[in-house]
């Protein structure tokens, strides 16, 4: 699915701060203890299969919203939910081997999305939104994917969604504009913060701005 869009160096930019700013010790640190121990991995491959599906949702619900039937932000919408969804159906596949079937309504919401939905009110403040976040996801998935010590059955789930997430960041920021992109880069921040302090909820900031959000994954 070639993004032929135009990609606004402002916005190329804001990307790659994202992968600037991203904690690397903080990362490997707190994946090195999930490696040490299988209940909080399996924990967490749970809510990641909640939060995967949630994307599918996501995009499902803001082309509906946002997007003209038929337009290519409605293509890049609905191709990148089919993503999600196949991220999720690896993810399940990961858990049965381990013997685990996740219960949906048992998983956690996501503290990051949960706050970064908020910013949603038109398209391309969904678009910034998502392209923000799906670079975090990639950042995240590659400091994982490069681990020596991750499971074969991880590995297998981060090479399909390693590249898709990256594809992803980059198709989304082709839809936003600079404005948007640094309001959500800026969210992003904040929201980064909270995971590495606790799954506090954090009250919008941006005027107009009024949560709850409608989307899934938060």
């Amino acid at each position: 699915m070639p993004n032929n869009m135009p990609f606004d160096s402002a916005a190329a930019g804001l990307l790659q701060a994202v992968v600037n700013d991203f904690d690397y010790e903080f990362c490997n640190q707190w994946w090195a203890r999930l490696l040490a121990d299988e209940e909080a991995m399996n924990k967490w491959l749970c809510k990641l299969w909640r939060t995967e599906k949630g994307g599918w949702e996501d995009n499902m619900g803001a082309t509906e919203k946002f997007a003209t039937p038929g337009s290519r932000e409605d293509h890049i919408f609905r191709a990148t939910g089919r993503d999600e969804l196949n991220h999720a159906a690896l993810l399940i596949e990961a858990l049965k081997g381990r013997g685990i079937t996740p219960i949906e309504e048992e998983q956690p919401p996501s503290v990051y999305w949960a706050h970064m939905n908020q910013y949603i009110n038109d398209l391309q403040s969904c678009a910034a939104v998502f392209a923000i976040g799906e670079k975090l996801a990639a950042v995240r998935f590659g400091v994982i994917h490069d681990h020596p010590g991750t499971p074969t059955d991880i590995t297998k789930f981060l090479n399909r969604a390693l590249p898709e997430e990256t594809y992803h960041a980059t198709a989304f920021a082709g839809m936003s504009d600079a404005d948007n992109m640094r309001v959500a880069y800026e969210q992003h921040k904040i929201a980064s913060s909270h995971l590495r302090s606790g799954p506090t909820l954090i009250v919008p900031s941006v005027p107009g701005v009024k949560a709850p959000s409608p989307f899934s994954r938060g």
